[in-house]
């Protein structure tokens, strides 16, 4: 059996032709992000799962017609998947919206605090912040300072190495909570990451009023650019035609 929420070369490669599909076909896309990344195994390696994650990169690039990612209800986008459909790839195509639930960031919490919070950083935040921890370690100084004995020295430090062996798991867990918090849709949106966050029971509504916006802009990108050439592009094409509507509102306001 496979792991769930996960592109293997077969997956992969059908994401990728069904992209080239639907550019050919002049279809819209709504791609429902919800995958933890690419299969890593020797086998997948050798069955072309790179190839197929940098196809789908390509297409998404090239993609024509108005496309939209929504991380839905409890869904986690993370790894290369949080890579292959970032809105950068084609900004004036694809836009990025997440459900309130929703968790989205490279790594897994439990991942990133192995590299931004090990445990020398665990022990140095329960050295601050428990008062048995620095009442030990004060203790400690005072002994080594004064010249202590030295069983008492060494009774000391083992009570400091069982007292951090205790407090390990909790501290862990709050590191744990603590990245889980940076994985949220409202710190996506806020880094920009997502242009908004969608609540699942108003979605449905949302995007069919976004997508025929973005349609109805679409037909008329094409047409500006088909009469003024392909040199202009399609965003200056959206940012004329934004212009037109601000200046026609504006005469309407006038003539009223």
């Amino acid at each position: 059996p496979r792991a769930g929420q996960v592109w293997f070369p077969d997956s992969a490669t059908k994401t990728a032709q069904a992209l080239l599909d639907f550019n050919r076909e002049g279809l819209p896309l709504f791609i429902l992000a919800n995958c933890r990344g690419f299969s890593g195994g020797q086998r997948d390696l050798f069955e072309g799962i790179l190839q197929a994650g940098s196809t789908i990169v390509e297409n998404l690039r090239t993609y024509n017609q108005p496309a939209f990612v929504y991380i839905p209800m409890a869904g986690e986008l993370r790894g290369g998947a949080w890579v292959v459909v970032d809105s950068k790839i084609n900004p004036d195509r694809i836009e990025c919206y997440a459900e309130r639930t929703a968790k989205g960031n490279v790594l897994e919490p439990q991942g990133l605090i192995e590299i931004k919070f090990r445990s020398e950083e665990l022990q140095d935040c329960m050295g601050r912040l428990d008062p048995e921890l620095v009442n030990l370690k004060a203790k400690l100084q005072g002994a080594k300072l004064g010249n202590g004995n030295p069983s008492d020295i060494e009774s000391l430090q083992k009570s400091i190495e069982a007292r951090t062996k205790q407090l390990m798991p909790l501290y862990t867990q709050i590191a744990i909570r603590f990245a889980e918090l940076h994985d949220t849709s409202l710190r996506m949106a806020a880094k920009g990451v997502i242009r908004k966050v969608v609540d699942w029971d108003e979605s449905r509504s949302f995007f069919y009023k976004r997508l025929r916006r973005r349609i109805s802009e679409d037909v008329l990108a094409k047409e500006i650019r088909r009469v003024a050439g392909e040199h202009f592009t399609h965003q200056s094409a959206i940012e004329l035609i934004k212009k037109w509507y601000l200046a026609s509102q504006a005469e309407t306001e006038r003539a009223t």
